[in-house]
């Protein structure tokens, strides 16, 4: 028997080599990384520190200053013509150092920088006091910035809000510092500094809120001034006076905290009112006012605070003074009174939401409050189309019937009563085109409670309304908890015209500057041209459209908005009527162009009665008023097209004889409506000036 070999086992010599340690190798290559990284990344900085530090620093003298004043900016018409001269910045005059009263530059260091006269440009402890106090509070609280540094931020670094500005700040504080007096760096922030209401630097404010010389401001008054500081929009005394008398204050104990006051003083002047002027108007040579302020309201959307107020601006809009004109005409019966309601009107195009005319009451000068945008007003069984529009998109029909009786629920442990024009009795059925045709409350009513109210202030805010709304069934009648302006109805009728197509209203269609000397424009902003380019957002389905546009051409040819009609062309749309006759609504469309007309007493609930002989509904003196500005605005612009939208309501219908007139009855007479529970909650609220 043969024994067998024990077989050799092969190793090779990368076998007995010894295996490198893996894990040290690794780390050793992660502190070569970091430390090539951390090399970059501090050459990187003394790059970018040496940079700042090499840029010149902002001339603060008075000239420069002086030099920085505006130039007023231009509204323009659709035309080129020349609506208004808009100052920004034009109240700076500014001030050499030693004409600052001393009572300005305690209070200012008092509020914005308490170790301003010992720091130099960087306020570490203060840096640390911000971190901590934003740490526990959880948001950023506290910048940090020392007046130095503001400063900066005005002349030079720009509005950025970064940790990379906030060092680019820092470092040309401390070198501004180096070269400049405190009272000088003291002198320029408050020549620079925006107070609101247009006023930049301390004489334009000390003029435009106490109406005095800076020299002159007392204690309370120069409080005041540096309290606005902080945040001049929010601390706007015109418009709620409460938070910035209690900034005022504020500053005052500061104040005294600092022994820069006595406490007779701190007294004294907490118990002085605020005492402040009416705010100015920083328009000038005005055309259609209403129209510009709803320019100005809109800017601020578009461009940067600062950069409007720099003036030199040439703001485009969509204004056209003819059909601006035409409106102006059309309202003329009752505008141009003194008693007696106002009419407001917003008219808008379909095809980009250009607002073409906007008339917000009868006197800007007297009241300076824009109905057309600033309004909440009941809109009536104008509201009434969002409901029937929910209700198809759940699937029910136009053709559905529903009960017209009178209407009883429990709604909130109350009881919802709901009648028909005049309260008169009915029996059987309608269906929904029907009584939206005739505006029958009764009808609607039953349809909220099967939709939901929830569906209808879903799709209202889709449409635009910007109050808040309650899930109320009162509002299938348009009993709304706030209401609503002309210009939200005239984009929810647009939608509406649009086969339920969202786009939003503008004013301003192109913004331009004049950068250098030589006369060279820059474009700073342009509005989309293009129909794929504008923005909009399909809010229900087309199917949906068509059905209630066509049912809303029946309420105007056959319904109460008979008087709207114009001969020629299409026009769709809906009355509304609020209990008591305290608003009345005409909401329509032709040609390519959404108007809404509001008729009421702007300052209260005062009912329309015996108006010129009788009481006004929607269907009367608005649908009138529609019927008399769309005659006007066309024959303005005869064979120009500028009302034309390719496949919409262009088409000049065959002439026809004036409809029947109704018999008498409830469900085609100018409708009323209840608007909301036992009658509460839902006033005719408007935001008075």
């Amino acid at each position: 028997m043969v024994e067998s070999k024990p077989k050799k086992l092969r190793i090779s010599n990368a076998d007995l080599a010894e295996k490198p340690p893996k894990k040290k190798r690794n780390f050793v290559h992660l502190i070569v990384y970091f430390a090539v990284a951390i090399g970059v990344l501090t050459v990187a900085l003394m790059g970018v520190i040496g940079y700042i530090m090499l840029r010149p620093l902002p001339d603060i003298s008075y000239a420069a200053i002086e030099r920085r004043s505006s130039q007023p900016s231009t509204i323009l018409a659709v035309d080129g013509s020349v609506l208004a001269r808009w100052h920004g910045d034009m109240e700076r005059v500014p001030m050499r150092t030693h004409e600052f009263p001393q009572v300005m530059f305690d209070a200012t260091v008092a509020i914005e920088d308490q170790r301003f006269f010992e720091h130099s440009g960087l306020d570490v402890r203060s840096i640390i006091r911000a971190v901590q106090r934003n740490w526990e509070a959880g948001q950023i609280m506290e910048g940090g910035s020392t007046i130095t540094m503001q400063l900066m931020k005005m002349m030079y670094a720009g509005a950025e809000q970064s940790m990379a500005r906030k060092i680019e700040e820092a470092i040309l504080a401390s070198r501004l510092e180096m070269e400049s007096e405190k009272e000088d760096i003291l002198a320029a922030y408050l020549n620079m500094a925006f107070f609101g209401q247009g006023a930049y630097g301390l004489a334009a404010a000390a003029d435009i809120y106490f109406g005095v010389e800076p020299c002159d401001l007392t204690l309370p008054q120069a409080a005041t001034l540096a309290g606005l500081l902080h945040m001049p929009s929010v601390y706007q005394p015109h418009d709620n006076p409460e938070p910035l008398l209690a900034r005022r204050n504020l500053v005052l104990q500061e104040m005294f905290n600092q022994y820069l006051i006595t406490e007779v003083q701190l007294n004294v002047a907490r118990e002085t009112p605020l005492d402040i002027q009416p705010a100015p108007s920083r328009v000038s040579d005005v055309r259609f006012p209403f129209f510009v302020d709803f320019v100005q309201r809109e800017l601020p959307t578009i461009l940067p605070e600062e950069r409007i107020e720099q003036g030199g601006l040439t703001i485009h809009t969509t204004l056209d003074p003819a059909v601006q004109e035409a409106a102006e005409s059309a309202a003329a019966t009752f505008n141009d009174e003194d008693e007696g309601p106002t009419v407001s009107l917003v008219s808008m195009r379909h095809s980009d939401g250009a607002v073409l005319a906007l008339i917000g009451g009868k006197d800007w000068d007297e009241k300076q409050f824009n109905l057309a945008v600033q309004a909440r007003r009941q809109p009536g069984s104008a509201f009434k189309p969002l409901t029937l529009i929910a209700a198809m998109e759940t699937g029910i029909p136009a053709t559905e019937q529903i009960d017209a009786s009178i209407f009883e629920t429990i709604v909130r442990d109350e009881v919802w009563t709901v009648t028909n024009y005049g309260g008169g009795a009915r029996t059987g059925t309608m269906d929904l085109r029907s009584a939206m045709v005739a505006s029958v409350n009764t009808v609607y009513a039953r349809l909220i409670m099967e939709v939901g109210p929830q569906r209808v202030v879903d799709l209202a805010y889709d449409m635009g309304f910007g109050a808040e709304m309650e899930p109320d069934p009162a509002l299938a009648l348009g009993g709304l908890r706030y209401g609503v302006s002309p210009l939200e109805m005239a984009r929810a009728y647009t939608t509406i015209a649009k086969d339920g197509m969202d786009v939003c209203p503008r004013a301003i269609t192109m913004i331009t500057a004049q950068m250098t000397s030589d006369s060279a424009v820059q474009v700073l902003y342009e509005a989309p041209v293009e129909p794929e380019d504008i923005p909009t957002a399909r809010i229900y389905s087309e199917e949906t459209g068509r059905e209630v546009r066509s049912i809303l051409r029946e309420a105007v040819t056959q319904g109460t908005g008979r008087r709207a009609g114009v001969d020629g062309i299409n026009v769709s749309g809906k009355t509304g009527t609020t209990q008591n006759y305290h608003d009345a609504w005409f909401v329509g469309w032709g040609e390519g162009v959404t108007t809404s007309v509001w008729m009421g007493f702007p300052e209260a609930q005062i009912e329309m009665r015996n108006i010129r002989g009788r009481n006004v509904s929607g269907g009367s003196y608005p649908a009138q008023i529609f019927h008399d500005f769309m005659v006007a605005a066309l024959q303005s612009r005869p064979g120009t097209g500028m009302f034309y939208i390719p496949g919409m309501d262009h088409e000049p219908e065959e002439e026809e004889e004036q409809p029947p007139q109704p018999p008498t009855s409830p469900y085609f007479a100018d409708e009323w409506e209840i608007p909301t529970l036992e009658d509460i909650g839902r006033q005719d609220l408007i935001q008075s000036p």
